[in-house]
Formats: C-alpha cells, sequence, structure tokens
C-alpha cells in the first residue's frame, strides 16, 4: 500500500524553479511531465546535481548529455524553489485530489447534470436523456438508421415531418405547453429552435485607445483545454495603428497558461522594443483578477505569471479593472 501511495505522490510531485538550490535537475520533475533523468542520451555516473549548479556551468557534464534545446530559455531568479502538489492547481496536497488521481471515472458531460437530478422523476431523467442523444424512435430518426417509411405528423395544422425538433419544440402542441410553462421558470431559460444546437451569445467588445504612449492587446487559447495551445497579440497606437504583433505557440497547456504567457511575451516585446506600454487588453477576467489581487491562479503559470507582473509593474504602474467591467488590464 505504502509503496503505492509512494509512487502516486512522486509521479506528480512538481517543482517550480527559483534559485536552483533545492532541485535535483535529473530526478526532480520541474521541467515538462517526466525527470530529465529519462531523457539523458547516456547514463550519468556522478553525484546528485542541483538545478543552479548545471545552470551556472555550461561545460558541466550534464550540459551534453542532454538534448541539446532542454535547457534553453531557463533562467533563474532570486526566489526560493517551491514545491508544488501537480493534480491541485493552488499547489496544496490534498486527500480529495489524491483520490481522484486513482478512481475510476466514467467520462464526464455536465449538460446531463441538470437531468440527472435528485429531486426530478427517475423515469423524465431517463426520457431526458434519450432526447439529448437522439434515441427516441421518432418517424425521422428512424429513418436516418435506414429505414425507409411513408411518414406524417398530422397534429398540427400544417403536416410537418415527425422529428424531434418539431415533437418537442416546433410544434402547435409543443409551443402551446412551452408557453405555458416558461413563466414559471427563471427568466434566463430560452427556448431554442433546435435540440441539438447551441446558440451562441454575442459579447460586446471595444478598443479603448492609450491615453499616452501605446497599447497592448493580447489573447490565447487551447483547443481541448488542455491540449495544443497558443496566444499572441499586438502593440498599437492611440490611432489604432499596429506597430508589431506576434504569435507563438506554447505546446501542451489549457486557457489559462496561453493568456499568461502571451502576456508575458507581450511585455518582454514592448520592454524590448523600448515601447512604453499604458494600458493592456485581455478578455480573460480570471487574468486581470489575478493581477488585481497578486495572487497566481494557478501554480502551473507561476514561471510566466511572475515574469508578466515584474514586467507589469516596470512598464509603469498597478493594474486595474476599468469602471465599465470589461476585461481588460489597465496599466496607469
Amino acid at each position: 500500500m505504502w509503496t503505492a501511495a509512494q509512487k502516486v505522490v512522486q509521479d506528480n510531485t512538481r517543482w517550480v524553479h527559483g534559485n536552483g538550490q533545492s532541485i535535483d535537475i535529473l530526478t526532480d520533475i520541474w521541467l515538462g511531465n517526466r525527470p530529465l533523468a529519462e531523457l539523458l542520451n547516456l547514463p550519468y555516473e556522478g553525484n546528485s546535481v542541483t538545478l543552479q549548479e548545471v545552470i551556472a556551468n555550461v561545460h558541466h557534464p550534464i550540459q551534453s548529455l542532454l538534448p541539446s534545446a532542454t535547457l534553453q530559455g531557463v533562467s533563474l531568479n532570486d526566489d526560493t524553489d517551491k514545491c508544488v502538489w501537480g493534480p491541485s492547481q493552488d499547489g496544496q496536497f490534498s486527500l480529495k485530489s489524491a483520490y481522484n488521481l486513482v478512481r475510476h471515472v466514467g467520462v464526464p458531460r455536465p449538460p446531463l447534470k441538470k437531468s440527472w437530478h435528485n429531486y426530478f422523476y427517475r423515469r423524465a431523467s431517463i426520457f431526458c436523456w434519450k432526447i439529448i442523444n437522439r434515441v427516441v424512435p421518432v418517424d425521422q430518426r428512424i429513418v436516418e438508421t435506414g429505414i425507409q417509411m411513408a411518414y406524417c405528423y398530422s397534429c398540427c395544422k400544417s403536416p410537418k415531418t415527425k422529428d424531434l425538433d418539431h415533437l418537442f419544440i416546433n410544434g402547435d402542441l409543443a409551443v402551446s405547453l412551452w408557453n405555458w410553462f416558461l413563466p414559471f421558470t427563471n427568466s434566463k431559460v430560452h427556448l431554442h429552435s433546435h435540440i441539438t444546437a447551441f446558440s451562441k451569445q454575442l459579447k460586446l467588445i471595444r478598443w479603448i485607445p492609450p491615453i499616452l504612449h501605446y497599447c497592448l492587446s493580447v489573447d490565447g487559447a487551447s483547443k481541448g483545454n488542455p491540449g495544443d495551445c497558443g496566444g499572441g497579440g499586438c502593440i498599437r497606437d492611440r490611432n489604432g495603428t499596429v506597430l508589431v504583433a506576434f504569435a507563438h505557440f506554447y505546446g501542451h497547456g489549457n486557457n489559462m497558461i496561453a493568456e499568461i504567457r502571451a502576456l508575458a511575451d507581450g511585455l518582454r516585446l514592448a520592454d524590448y522594443l523600448g515601447f512604453r506600454i499604458s494600458i493592456v487588453h485581455s478578455d480573460s477576467m480570471a487574468l486581470v483578477n489575478s493581477f488585481k489581487s497578486g495572487k497566481c491562479p494557478s501554480w502551473h503559470t507561476f514561471r510566466w505569471w511572475r515574469i508578466a507582473e515584474v514586467a507589469s509593474h516596470t512598464c509603469k504602474g498597478p493594474i486595474l479593472l476599468d469602471k465599465t467591467g470589461l476585461s481588460h488590464i489597465r496599466v496607469l
């Protein structure tokens, strides 16, 4: 039991590097999801070595045993190395997160939480599941399986095809029932024209020109969240003219990693080019709130969040949320 628990702990313990004094460069997991010892071209027979020792000595034997680009871009600072628990967002160990690692779970389906409720009649929940998965044997569904038949739904003034949408949403009887039922529900409930379609709500956006100097607009996204992610942005003047733009692929990660890395890259690029940034735009409320509170949203993003935080203060001031409530970061 303890051997199995030890393996779970070792496999899910991560290190966020600071000065590199507490991290064993080969056995600790501090870069990626596995120890660097698995990437060595040849076995290393020496004693344990800290990350600081290897980074400070370009001629260290381990430098030649690792793939050439492995340590590229790794920079140390004066902060203390931080040991974190990988499965949790805040890096703190919890029994719940450890249990979730070893238990068997099914495929998560968030929409079904609304139908599989303890207060609902079980047969009603089962029927709702059948509708969502299009397994109710209406005429149109039977034809889709390859069985030819003549069909017509004659319960309406104008006969229609007997499919799920018409039977449960658009039909005369269905419309009458919905019009009677909706006033008793929450005002946020909307009746859609299709059962399996999701309508996207429009989002109001606007571009606010910088009062002084330049503005930085950044965005990031992940395909699958987590999955392949990337981010980018541009620097504009007060007339909206794009002075420079950038885009990067970040590999595997989530939306927050992409958002924060895009911000860090944008601020570093502005500093490199000598642009004085007076306002930063982002559509991520979580990113804005993290800088307002001074708290990193996840240990996965700490290294880039720290870079962005330092760079934002060098870009002339504190980070605020605009009075309009729009999600952007303002550097005054």
